[in-house]
């Protein structure tokens, strides 16, 4: 379950928004990251098991929501959210390498067209200044999911189609005033895969949700694999640009984004690390180790003093106080 309440000593299974985790802030990417770096059996038997479930039962394997997510609520399909971000595959790719299992390459195919799904949801429409509506998307958790199903469709079939809606996407980011951390609401156009550029929204709730529903991830490991350094460059220009003060970020964008919330800087991190080891942007680097320290020491105690410690010994802050 997601989350658990300390005044009343249960897990909230009564609130919703707080009750089933599914694929909410991806633990589906850390419990796999954590078996690949430790090889443990007992992490493999829960993360394959979470794969499973998720996979399966919060995926909509067919219908007018095929390809979507059901998101965390109280009944466990009850939430109004149908999102992509719940069930792309990025999430189970590491179950279908290390195994093979031909089970998750048929729901990898049941993903592959989520954008069709989402852009057809009357809840993902939007109005242009002229009146008409056009199907809406954000650049992330929306975009960036649709790559996490593209990928894996690519990686298995080698069907151009779906590697050219990739960098059809990256092209209209590139031509963005800001790149990534333009929008991060966008029309779009599913047949093309177009992100559709309607300028900056200044009221948007969106921008940490672009991070923190596996964007960064997806990104990275897609950096790596298309031989193409616009995507890179985008990553690490959002990853500088997320943790400046907002009057720098309204000097630098004149006056453009200004007032807009850049939440959850801790999530913000491996964008900013890769920024900061790309560019050898050293203060960049210490603020990224502080901000996360600092996060981990909010919230573990000792355990928290001792994770800091052990970074200073290995050399993490080098020199830098």
């Amino acid at each position: 379950m997601h989350t658990y309440d300390r005044v009343r000593h249960v897990w909230r299974y009564d609130i919703g928004g707080f009750a089933w985790q599914n694929t909410e802030l991806v633990p589906t990417y850390w419990l796999w990251l954590y078996f690949l770096r430790t090889g443990r059996e007992d992490v493999f038997s829960m993360a394959e098991a979470m794969s499973r479930h998720c996979s399966e039962v919060d995926t909509y394997h067919f219908g007018q929501y095929q390809g979507l997510g059901s998101r965390h609520n109280v009944r466990h399909w009850g939430c109004s959210c149908k999102e992509p971000r719940i069930a792309m595959a990025g999430h189970h790719r590491f179950l279908r390498y290390l195994t093979g299992d031909e089970r998750l390459a048929d729901i990898f195919e049941d993903v592959k067209d989520a954008d069709y799904s989402a852009s057809a949801n009357i809840h993902n429409r939007m109005r242009l200044s002229d009146g008409r509506e056009i199907p809406g998307t954000r650049s992330g958790p929306d975009w960036s999911s649709y790559v996490s199903n593209w990928m894996a469709w690519y990686e298995m079939t080698l069907d151009e189609d779906y590697r050219k809606k990739i960098e059809t996407g990256i092209q209209d980011l590139c031509e963005t005033p800001f790149g990534l951390a333009s929008g991060p609401d966008f029309g779009y156009d599913p047949d093309t895969g177009h992100l559709i550029y309607v300028g900056e929204s200044e009221i948007t709730p969106n921008q940490h949700l672009q991070i923190c529903m596996g964007g960064p991830q997806i990104w990275l490991e897609c950096a790596d694999l298309l031989d193409d350094d616009r995507l890179p460059r985008l990553i690490a220009d959002l990853g500088a640009f997320y943790f400046l003060d907002k009057e720098e970020k309204a000097d630098r964008t004149q006056g453009k984004i200004h007032d807009r919330s850049f939440g959850w800087p801790m999530l913000a991190t491996g964008i900013a690390a890769y920024s900061a080891m790309r560019s050898g942007d050293e203060a960049l680097g210490r603020q990224t180790w502080r901000i996360l320290l600092d996060e981990v020491l909010s919230r573990n105690g000792e355990e928290g003093y001792q994770l800091q410690e052990y970074a200073v010994q290995k050399g993490f802050f080098r020199n830098y106080p």
